[in-house]
Formats: structure tokens, sequence, C-alpha cells
């Protein structure tokens, strides 16, 4: 019996979560274990293929690059909206991991390019036809050219794991961001942002193997003009975070050195004292690295995500999670 549906987007440079039912950008692989254990407890999970990401690019030059934030927001949105219509009346949740979880809190929030955060400039949407190359031309239109993405559907609640939500300003990084943003407009391929150590996404080797083996993945620097968008998306998560109305579990990984503990849970902490008094809560597993779902304490981490869901949506059941 269907009791919850979760749509969840990842990272183009973590180990790629194959989807149940649903991928937009490719033929969906065989289910992982973790989500198979999901489906047994009636809690569907559909996945897509971030832009730039996995099999989303047919060239690859194009590979790991963002053009715009936005565009990966306004994809999540519309892969929610049709999941709702598939699967109408049952709980929808909305899920991230890494750069996802980013992308689906600004869905949840409603972010996206607006108020909060500030357009390029001009010289910068005119780059993103020229600099960036095809990729970004055709996305920018195909997106005009379809309108406004369709309304989010009603979500049951938000679901992160590792989210990278922000990053620890120093100093130093302040004084290198008006940089990166110049640097997007000049080379906006070059891979001159450092990022993801493959050592620190999981204790377990063979995990980090086949995320190093994987040629869908994207190892190494992060591309100039993709840390400026993700910069971006930070600035305009922020001050969203006080607007979270539906649930949020958020789950972490002590040991995380890729994305911020600290900001997660500030996140939490804005959500559950801002007006709509959002029940977020932060689970923090000892010891664990960046990919919760691939490590030593994987089978906790899906034991307190289907209690979770269970509580919030349906699906689940067994023992209540000790948080």
């Amino acid at each position: 019996m269907l009791r919850s549906l979760v749509t969840v987007v990842s990272s183009f440079s973590q180990p790629r979560p194959p989807p149940l039912s649903f991928s937009p950008h490719s033929t969906p692989p065989p289910p992982s274990p973790v989500f198979s254990k999901l489906a047994e407890a009636g809690i569907e999970v559909r996945a897509h293929d971030c832009l730039g990401h996995g099999t989303s690019v047919s060239n690859e030059a194009e590979r790991g690059l963002v053009p715009r934030y936005s565009f990966l927001v306004d994809d999540l949105r519309l892969s929610a909206a049709r999941a709702a219509e598939e699967r109408p009346g049952v709980p929808l949740f909305l899920g991230g991991h890494s750069m996802g979880g980013l992308i689906a809190t600004l869905v949840a929030l409603g972010g996206g390019e607006g108020e909060n955060s500030p357009p390029p400039s001009s010289s910068t949407t005119a780059a993103a036809a020229t600099a960036t190359g095809a990729a970004a031309a055709a996305a920018g239109a195909a997106a005009a050219a379809s309108g406004p993405p369709p309304a989010l559907p009603r979500l049951s609640g938000l679901l992160l794991s590792s989210p990278a939500l922000d990053i620890e300003w120093t100093p130093v990084l302040r004084a290198q961001a008006p940089i990166g943003g110049l640097l997007s407009l000049l080379v906006p391929r070059a891979r001159v942002v450092s990022a993801v150590d493959p050592r620190h996404l999981c204790r377990d080797a063979a995990v980090v193997a086949a995320y190093r083996a994987d040629p869908l993945n994207f190892v190494g620097n992060v591309r100039a003009r993709t840390a400026n968008e993700l910069l971006r998306g930070f600035r305009a998560a922020a001050p969203l975070a006080a607007r979270l109305s539906v649930p949020a579990l958020v789950v972490f990984g002590d040991a995380d050195r890729i994305a911020s503990l600290p900001a997660a849970r500030r996140f939490v902490e804005a959500a559950a004292k801002g007006p709509a008094g959002a029940d977020a809560r932060l689970v923090v597993f000892p010891g664990a690295f960046h990919e919760l779902f691939h490590g030593p304490d994987k089978d906790e981490v899906v034991r307190v995500v289907r209690e979770w869901i269970g509580k919030h949506g349906g699906g689940g059941g067994g023992e209540k999670a000790k948080m």
C-alpha cells in the first residue's frame, strides 16, 4: 500500500541515488537498497539528475555547470508537481541531499530568483548565452518558452540529509567572494574552486571507490559559475528559513567535512522560531561522514527517516525513533 511519496534531489558530486520509479532525465537504474527499505514501508521515492549531473549532460564540457541556480529550483518544483498529479491524495515530502538539500529548501520556502536573491547583473545575463555555452542559452530559452513553473503542491514535510545550506564565512572567503563572481563571468567553466575530497564522503572505502569510478559523477574542483551560483543560493535561503511552515527533518553527521553542521543548526533554529513555528528537528549521528545513507549508520538513518515520515504523513512503522 502506497502511504507516502518523497521527491528527492541530490548533488552532481555525490553518489547518485537511483530512483524507484521516476527519472525525468534518464531510464531508471535498479533501485538502491536504501530506497527499497523505504518502499517496504509504503514510501515511494522519486529522483532525478540535476542539470549538469548524471545523464542530464549530453556535452561533457557542460558537466558540473550550473548557469543559474534557479534552473535547479524550477526543475525540482516541476518534479514535485508531476509526482503530486500522478499520486493524488498521497502525502508528498520534498527531500534533498547535500547541494540537493539547498535546492529542496529553496523550493519548500518559495525561493529562487527574487527579492531575497539579487539577480545577476546585465553583463551576467548576457554572458549566460555566451560564456557558459549552449547549455545555458538552451536552458534559459526553454524556461522562458514554458512560462512560470507550476505551483508547488501541498507538502507534508521537508527531509534534508547533510544539506549544504551555507558555508562558514571566514575573512579570507569573504575577501575572495567578489573575485569568484568575476571569474564566473570571465571563465565560467574553469575548475578553480576547491570542493569535495572523496575521502571525506564516507568511511566505507568501497563507496569512495565507486564514487571515483562513476563516469557520471563530477569529481574534483567546482566550476567558477557553479560555485558562484551556489553562493547566491545560500544568500537566498538564509533569510527565508523563518518562513518554513511544514515539518522538517535534518539528518547530519558530526564528522561531516563537506557540508556545514552549524548552518544546519541555524536553519532549524530559525524555522522553529519563525512565525509559523515549524516542527523542525535536527538529528546528528556521532562520527558519521557526509554520505549518511551509505555509511556504517545507514540502517539507523533509514529507521529515523521512516519513523519521521510515518509520523507526519504515512508509511514508516516500528518503534519510535530516539532523537
